[in-house]
Formats: structure tokens, C-alpha cells, sequence
């Protein structure tokens, strides 16, 4: 789906560490429990601990990866759900190249949130809200027995928001590299698009100014020059 395919980062070498051709920084938003640490933690680390506790504040994390040749450094935040850290997790919303929005298969509550997330990413980035790439995440999907949002009804809703939509489970690893590696490739894409933009612009530019200059007769000004007139004896 993410037209590159998930290899393993690494931060073990001191030469990826200083070297990098882009930088990308990732917020992960929803509610407290929905798994979000355990999420940055089995992409980052190919770990998962049942008994994560709840992240206070802020706390991030760093992998190198790469897409299409480029080593990227994505910059992972992962913030606090509960509502007496949503002052401090706001101030991070400008920051974020791309957003993940997790809710948890098991919690309809941790699914109907996820409208005020949305809100409160529109709310608190200048309008730049539609510039940064967007995924919707169900977590949880290995628990089988105890699900209650359905994948139609996550994919439903990420359609609506116009996100793109994985079922997660941060225990087994399902769809994690997947979701890291689309927003990352979609983040750089765009990057992409936007230099040969502007060098086609630029392009584009310097030919209409060379045009101008040959009807003006060079750009220097050396057409020929209008003769004065003498004055009448």
C-alpha cells in the first residue's frame, strides 16, 4: 500500500544518526489506554509490554528508516490522552508532518473521541490542518472476542475525515511498520512534489525572462539606441 516496503531502521550506526536526507515528525493522538506508547514502542523497538504505563505529558522516540532510497529520521511524539496533559500536548500539534489517530477495537468511547482529536488538530494548526498527512488507526485487533468497533465502521469513518485506515495490533505487529511506512512515504511524496514544483517554476521563470530580455534586445540593454534629435538653427 505505501509503495515502499518496511525495513528495519536501525539507529545502530553513528553514521545513519548523523546523516539523514529528511526528517519527518509523527504525533500520535487519541485517548488514554489505546495503546499509543505500545504502538511507538513496537515500531521503534520490535517490543511489546502488556503493562505499558500511561505517558505523562510528552515522550518520543527516533527511528531511521528508508523510503525509496533516502534515509529518513522520523521523530515519533507520543503524547498523554488524559485531559489535564491537553494543554501541553497542543503545543505539539505544529510540529507534526504527519498525525496518527489511535483508538482502541475494544472501547466504542476511544473511537467516538476521535472526532475531538480531529477538531483539535484543525483548531491548533493555523490552518494547515489539510497539509499534513493523516492516518486513522483501530488498535487492538488481535482481541478478537472482545471487539466492538468493526473495521467497516474505523474505515467508514476515515473516509469521511479523508485518512487513510489500518486495523493495528501493537501486541503482534500487524499493519505497525505499515502505518509508519505510508505516512512516511505520503510525507515525503509530497516534499518531492513540491521541489520539482518550484524548480519547474523556476524553470519556467528564467525562460519568459530570457524571452523578455531578446524583444528588449539583450539583457544588458545593447539594442539599438534611439538618435537625438538636433535642434532646429
Amino acid at each position: 500500500m505505501n509503495g515502499s516496503q518496511p525495513q528495519d531502521g536501525g539507529t545502530d550506526s553513528s553514521k545513519r544518526k548523523s546523516q539523514f536526507d529528511m526528517k519527518i515528525e509523527v504525533i500520535t493522538l487519541g485517548d488514554t489506554q489505546v495503546g499509543k506508547s505500545s504502538i511507538l514502542q513496537q515500531f521503534s523497538d520490535n517490543t511489546f509490554s502488556a503493562h505499558t504505563i500511561s505517558t505523562v505529558g510528552i515522550d518520543f522516540k527516533i527511528k531511521y528508516i528508508n523510503i525509496d532510497g533516502k534515509n529518513v529520521k522520523l521523530l515519533m511524539w507520543d503524547t498523554a490522552g488524559q485531559e489535564r496533559f491537553r494543554t501541553m500536548t497542543i503545543q505539539y500539534f505544529n510540529k507534526a508532518d504527519a498525525v496518527i489517530f489511535a483508538y482502541d477495537c475494544t472501547n466504542e468511547a476511544s473511537f467516538e473521541s476521535i472526532r475531538h482529536w480531529v477538531r483539535q488538530l484543525e483548531a491548533h494548526t493555523a490552518g494547515r490542518a489539510t497539509q499534513i498527512e493523516k492516518v486513522l488507526i483501530g488498535n487492538k485487533c488481535d482481541m478478537l472476542q472482545d471487539k466492538l468497533v468493526q473495521p467497516e465502521v474505523g474505515q467508514a469513518l476515515a473516509r469521511e475525515f479523508n485518512m487513510a485506515f489500518f486495523e493495528t495490533s501493537a501486541k503482534s505487529g500487524q499493519n505497525i511498520q505499515e502505518t509508519f511506512f505510508h505516512l512516511a512515504k505520503a510525507v515525503k511524496d509530497k516534499r518531492d512534489n513540491e521541489v520539482a514544483r518550484l524548480s519547474a517554476a523556476g524553470v519556467a521563470q528564467t525562460g519568459a525572462q530570457q524571452q523578455q530580455n531578446v524583444k528588449l534586445g539583450g539583457a544588458g540593454g545593447g539594442g539599438k539606441k534611439e538618435k537625438k534629435k538636433g535642434k532646429c538653427c
